[in-house]
């Protein structure tokens, strides 16, 4: 089974965290957290707040933002 450490490590590296990891370190951090997760958890909510990696869930919200706004303009 995967660890949250090696889904954050994968994701450090691509540069992007999808909804599908997102879930799963969720659903695992429900089940069992070592330290060495918690640390990888704590680089993670850096890396996103510093803009090295970006959240596939705000790209999705901001795309949905961005059609609001043009059918808003468009009536």
């Amino acid at each position: 089974m995967v660890s949250i450490y090696q889904l954050v490590k994968e994701t450090l590296q691509i540069g992007c965290l999808s909804l599908e990891t997102e879930n799963k370190i969720s659903r695992l951090f429900e089940n069992s957290v070592t330290t060495e997760d918690i640390e990888a958890l704590i680089t993670l909510q850096d890396a996103v707040a510093f803009g090295y990696v970006q959240r596939e869930a705000n790209t999705i919200t901001q795309e949905s933002k961005n059609k609001e706004l043009v059918t808003i303009g468009n009536r």
